[in-house]
């Protein structure tokens, strides 16, 4: 049986989509390849408190104490480690960090948090959170962003 060109550049239509069908046989694998590089990991500081001081820069403590470990992506050993968020040139990270705040002083007035990724760039994606509940009233703080 003859396929018969259906357009007038004789393109013969039927075995091109064939030929593409078929060619999908590898997409799985594709699919495989995806899910070995992306994934998440959930690390829960379970240290205790810490205390900040007004206008005193301070990096927040994690001893990752309770994880969740088991989506990590295959390509990466560790999302966090040492109290650093890890990864390599060129990934993107989507970064939550949960907590609560419980000002000591009646002047607390806003908490900034920021991305610090050292050298000359420093600080990225800064965010002021206004403390508007008062001294000794406990207030929950999310801050999302993608790196």
């Amino acid at each position: 049986m003859k396929l018969i060109p259906v357009d007038a550049k004789r393109t013969d239509w039927p075995r091109l989509v064939a030929g593409a069908v078929n060619g999908m046989t590898g997409f799985g694998g594709r699919i495989d390849a995806l899910e070995a590089i992306s994934g998440w990991g959930a690390y829960v500081n379970t240290a205790g408190t810490q205390t900040l001081s007004a206008a005193t820069k301070v990096s927040l403590t994690n001893n990752a104490g309770t994880t969740i470990v088991t989506q990590h992506p295959t390509d990466v050993a560790a999302l966090y480690s040492a109290g650093k968020i890890t990864g390599r040139e060129g990934d993107a990270i989507g970064l939550t960090i949960e907590l609560t705040f419980t000002p000591t002083s009646a002047l607390a007035s806003n908490l900034y948090l920021a991305i610090d990724i050292g050298g000359s760039v420093g600080e990225i994606y800064p965010r002021d959170f206004a403390i508007l509940k008062g001294s000794g009233v406990e207030q929950k703080i999310s801050y999302s962003t993608m790196a």
